[in-house]
């Protein structure tokens, strides 16, 4: 309520002349007239006596109080009007009749949830002895008038704010808290990235302790903005949409859940509306304004005013859109001259570079300053192509490190990722890298909040990783992409042109060796060969004689002469034996003839000759196709051999008499497996045990000297079982 003195002279602030008639005269002779006027009139006229009944009021007085004629005369205030209002009312009329004078007075009265602002005149009115019996009032309904005061007041404090910044994040937020109390309880703003997705910029209340709640439901429960529904369906069509009544059966309708109903109700939303920020025919957001607590509805007046705004607010935005891509297209346009520059400094140190490490620390090193990142990792896959092992990393904590010095190419990790895709990865926020990478996320190796990781390629073929990490959270252009991935090209070239300069240069080298070793190795092959045959032969059968020749000078002692008769002419056998190997031996250095071609008759020959030598129960078990035991003559002597010394170790070590070879093949692959059910023994002795390993050390030479590949298996007292393997 205001109230205000009319100026002196005014009909109530002068006696009038006893020649006029009374009010009630004047009625009584002009009724037809008056009631003609007063009926005609927009504006509210009444007469009320001093106890505030209402005498008169006319058809518009009414239908501003929501009452007709005959509800209202011979009644007061309190008993049309609502406790505030009819006090409010009552304390104004008192207020004339205790002054003798006349006062204006806005009231404000609340029609369908809308309110309605009535300036009004009341003055006080005289009977015939000129005592005040009553008040004479005039109100006008002047709720346009405030509502355009107030839309202008408003508008300029929003062209004001739309002006003094250029982030339009900031303008939105301000823009936001503007609204309320005087358009809305609520006020929120979202806007459409340039990435394509719907940001919730601002949201304002006339409490803001409430906001929290407003936060909770927006994220527990964010829009769905495919629907063709509220403010998808504005953000879609550019329309707005306007809801004068937010009923509880449409708050239910449009909960999910529970939860999401008691948040709803806990807002308390009343009326809506939501219009479109819109400019160059391109909607990019939406404005949502609310009324709640306040319990009013917006109408289409209310709709204007809030299209005015969000077409001014739009036209800021999208003026601050501008500025800010053309600036942020001039600072491109500066940064990719100065990378320009800068990877020319790259692309000359990396022609310098001469191995892997040398190439990693120039593109970490100087990369990381190029792109003002915090820490990086340079990653290559290992041989086998299954691991990834990092070659240089830069500014990381080691210690944090350590576990992800080699990982699997199958690991839920970006580095990972992108070799078996091949394609980079760029995390401007790491909020929800537990969820894309929970194994990292766990063991996060620094307190970065942005992160690049791109493949290393050659040819198309994925060598390795290059992964940057931001400590500040990062937007990565499509400039500053295009500068990493071709950072991450020169890389991969370097890294090439090392490898296969290393390959080169150690070429070379072994080369060069192999040249001034030729000559010398030759001989020592011959001669640890001829070593190897005499250990095998001539040492075997002196061994065996000197043993035949103890045990019959013991014979001797004790008179057993046929006894003595036997030995004497199987040394005499062994003897000629001898003579026929070292002959074979002589002649085999003159010859190059070798048994490779009759390997099986070769091992059947000496099978049965060890049985007959050493009392060993030697069995022969072959399976598969015969002719695919011929091998080349090197080759062939080798396994030969190999098996000899096999046999050697069991008769001297197993103290078994039986002992099984066993001959198979799967395709190209020849296996032969030597087996016995001796004492077995350690297969990694101790330094003191090593010299009895040397049988197995000659048998581990021989087998890998024709490319194949040795496997023992013993335990003690489980037997041995050695096992060749031969592929052609």
């Amino acid at each position: 309520m205001s109230s205000t003195d009319l100026p002196t002279g005014s009909l109530s602030a002068s006696p009038l002349p006893e020649s006029l008639p009374t009010f009630a005269e004047l009625w009584e002779d002009n009724s037809a007239l008056l009631r003609t006027i007063i009926e005609e009139s927009e504006d509210a006229i009444f007469a009320k006596d001093v106890d505030g009944r209402y005498l008169i009021i006319n058809s518009a007085g009414a239908r501003a109080a929501g009452k007709t004629i005959a509800t209202m005369v011979g009644r007061t205030d309190t008993e049309i009007f609502p406790p505030d209002l009819a006090n409010e009312i009552r304390t104004d009329d008192v207020a004339v009749i205790d002054s003798e004078r006349s006062y204006s007075f806005e009231n404000t009265i609340i029609f369908n949830q809308s309110p309605h602002i009535f300036h009004s005149i009341k003055m006080p009115y005289h009977n015939a002895e000129g005592e005040i019996v009553g008040i004479i009032g005039i109100a006008r309904d002047i709720t346009e008038l405030k509502r355009a005061e107030t839309s202008q007041r408003l508008l300029a404090k929003i062209g004001e704010v739309l002006s003094t910044s250029l982030d339009y994040e900031e303008r939105l937020t301000k823009l936001a808290q503007l609204a309320v109390p005087h358009l809305a309880d609520w006020c929120g703003v979202d806007i459409l990235t340039e990435t394509n997705l719907v940001q919730r910029v601002a949201v304002a209340h006339t409490d803001p302790s409430k906001l929290a709640l407003a936060d909770e439901l927006y994220h527990r429960y964010p829009p769905d903005w495919s629907q063709p529904t509220g403010a998808a369906l504005v953000l879609q069509t550019g329309q707005a949409q306007i809801y004068p009544q937010i009923t509880a059966e449409m708050i239910e309708a449009a909960a999910r859940d529970a939860e999401q109903l008691r948040l709803l109700r806990a807002i308390n939303i009343r009326s809506v509306m939501i219009v479109p920020l819109t400019a160059r025919e391109k909607t990019f957001g939406v404005m949502t304004f609310i009324w709640a607590e306040s319990d009013r509805q917006y109408d289409q007046n209310d709709l204007a005013l809030a299209e005015e705004i969000a077409r001014r607010a739009a036209i800021a935005i999208d003026n601050a859109r501008l500025y800010k891509g053309e600036r942020n297209a001039r600072r491109e346009a500066e940064l990719t001259a100065q990378r320009i520059t800068s990877m020319q400094s790259v692309t000359a140190a990396l022609s310098e570079a001469i191995t892997p490490l040398d190439v990693a620390q120039v593109v970490l090193e100087r990369g990381l300053v190029i792109l003002t990142a915090d820490s990086g990792i340079l990653s290559l896959v290992d041989e086998s192509n299954t691991y990834l092992e990092i070659l240089h990393s830069f500014g990381y904590d080691q210690q944090r490190l350590k576990p992800w010095q080699r990982f699997p190419i199958t690991a839920n990790l970006p580095m990972a990722e992108i070799i078996y895709t091949g394609q980079p990865v760029f995390m401007e926020t790491l909020d929800n890298l537990a969820e894309r990478y929970p194994e990292w996320a766990k063991n996060r190796i620094s307190d970065h909040n942005s992160l690049a990781a791109l493949p290393l390629v050659v040819e198309g073929r994925v060598i390795g990783s290059i992964s940057l990490s931001f400590v500040q959270p990062r937007t990565f252009s499509a400039e500053t992409r295009k500068f990493m991935i071709n950072l991450a090209r020169q890389c991969a070239q370097a890294l090439e042109r090392a490898r296969l300069y290393q390959a080169e240069k150690e070429a070379r080298s072994q080369a060069e060796a192999a040249q001034q070793r030729l000559a010398l190795m030759t001989e020592i092959n011959e001669r640890n060969r001829l070593a190897q045959e005499l250990h095998d032969t001539v040492a075997q059968a002196l061994g065996y004689l000197n043993l035949k020749m103890s045990m019959a000078l013991m014979q001797l002692d004790q008179g057993h002469l046929s006894e003595i008769q036997e030995s004497l002419q199987e040394l005499k056998q062994i003897i000629g034996e001898t003579y026929t190997d070292v002959r074979e031996e002589i002649f085999n250095l003159r010859n190059s003839a070798v048994p490779g071609g009759h390997f099986l008759e070769t091992l059947q020959e000496y099978v049965a000759k060890y049985k007959r030598f050493y009392d060993l129960d030697v069995q022969l078990i072959q399976t598969g196709d015969a002719s695919r035991f011929k091998f080349p003559d090197e080759v062939g002597i080798q396994l030969i051999r190999t098996i000899q010394e096999a046999l050697i170790n069991i008769r001297k070590h197993a103290q078994v008499d039986e002992a099984v070879i066993f001959l198979s093949h799967i395709d190209n692959h020849i296996q032969i497996r030597i087996e016995d059910q001796g004492r077995g023994f350690d297969v990694n002795p101790s330094p003191t045990q090593s010299a009895s390993s040397f049988g197995l050390q000659i048998m581990q030479e021989r087998i890998e000297k024709v490319g194949g590949r040795l496997e023992i298996e013993s335990e003690p007292g489980e037997g041995t079982r050695i096992t060749l393997h031969y592929s052609f």
